[in-house]
């Protein structure tokens, strides 16, 4: 299984594939995520995907295995911070070692800090991001429970070896 990484915006095909897969992924978190999204007055998921597709502070990633989508990834950049905004593999495909295999692919595009975080209430996530992390990092992070989501930050592999005078 080859794994590997494509920027969004790339092509008008991949753009509809990312915000055709955004609107799947924000259908799965649920009706009542959704309803209370409509309550707030957010942007329609499909609105969402296109403003991360246009932001110049962002990677709006396609997750490949085989050479065919099967996910997507968004980084943001605040600062010196990037955080994995989104990340979501095609149902199908879960448990098969896709996302295992992306997010290195992902970290090692920017140096710096990272951040991850998932709703402490999706114990899956929980778990898939508390694995991803520790053997990205060798256990070099650091975890917080902040406004419903566990997160943790880490310094890129690239980073790490920077800071220990390696390059």
């Amino acid at each position: 299984m080859g794994v590997s990484l494509r920027d969004a915006r790339a092509d008008a095909a991949d753009r509809r594939w990312f915000v055709d897969a955004y609107a799947e992924w924000t259908d799965e978190m649920g009706r009542e995520a959704a309803a209370d999204a409509a309550a707030l007055a957010a942007p329609s998921a499909r609105a969402e995907a296109e403003t991360w597709l246009a932001a110049p502070d962002a990677e709006a990633l396609l997750i490949v295995r085989d050479g065919v989508a099967a996910g997507f990834a968004v980084v943001a950049r605040r600062g010196p911070l990037h955080r994995l905004a989104e990340f979501w593999i095609v149902r199908g495909l879960r448990g098969l070692g896709v996302g295992r295999a992306a997010v290195p692919l992902i970290l090692d595009r920017n140096h710096g800090e990272w951040e991850t975080a998932a709703l402490a209430v999706d114990a899956a996530a929980v778990r898939f991001w508390r694995t991803a992390v520790r053997c990205y990092t060798g256990g070099r992070c650091t975890e917080r429970l902040q406004d419903g989501e566990i997160r943790q930050r880490f310094l890129g592999r690239a980073s790490a070896r920077t800071s220990n005078g390696a390059r």
